[in-house]
């Protein structure tokens, strides 16, 4: 891994550096990795919640995989946002060092890898890709429909947490609400479904 980030950080911009790093990262599933956790403004990302696997030029490339990302389509932490701010968050300025976003930023001095990320967003985002709108609603339904039931039985274990049970140790019940699935959950789903999946891809975009 180490070498990885080094390869990265040298002279990249060199076609034959950046076809060196091609044995180390496959650079495709990388792309993929990069362009959801920035679409989905992941705000806990990635000084922390990322994961690495492969061996480099030995046998398997590296691949990132999301993980630990329900701060995914999520406003910035602080006391005064909404779930509409949500739309307008911008990671694509991260630069964490030896991270996926400061690997990226290091790769985006080398020209195939920007002509590379620029098809991966057209391919998503454009003629019903998966992040397009409508195609983008029709995976999020998909699974979000088969917890709809499910989210009954998580806000009957969980929906008093904050307000009842935790409230002993420190936490003020008066702050936290009884989180149920038709007051809290189904509002959500519709902002995500009506609003965040229609705007948020020209938003990214720009």
């Amino acid at each position: 891994y180490g070498a990885m980030t080094d390869i990265a950080e040298g002279n990249i911009a060199s076609l034959s550096v950046y076809n060196t790093m091609k044995k180390h990262l496959d650079i495709e599933s990388f792309i993929d990795y990069m362009l959801i956790n920035l679409y989905l403004g992941n705000s806990d990302w990635d000084g922390h919640n990322w994961r690495a696997a492969g061996t480099g030029p030995t046998g398997v490339p590296f691949h990132f995989f999301p993980w630990d990302t329900e701060f995914a389509i999520s406003p910035p932490r602080n006391a005064t946002s909404t779930i509409n701010d949500a739309l307008t968050v911008n990671r694509t300025t991260l630069n964490g060092n030896n991270r996926p976003t400061g690997i990226h930023q290091d790769l985006a001095q080398n020209a195939e890898y920007r002509l590379a990320f620029a098809d991966a967003a057209h391919a998503a985002f454009f003629n019903n890709g998966p992040l397009s709108g409508q195609s983008a609603e029709a995976i999020w339904r998909r699974r979000s429909d088969d917890m709809s039931l499910a989210i009954v039985a998580e806000s009957a274990r969980w929906g008093d947490y904050r307000r009842d049970v935790q409230a002993a140790g420190g936490w003020s019940s008066s702050d936290f609400d009884l989180y149920t699935r038709n007051e809290y959950y189904d509002p959500i789903q519709d902002y995500i479904t009506e609003t965040y999946l229609k705007q948020r891809p020209a938003i990214f975009l720009n």
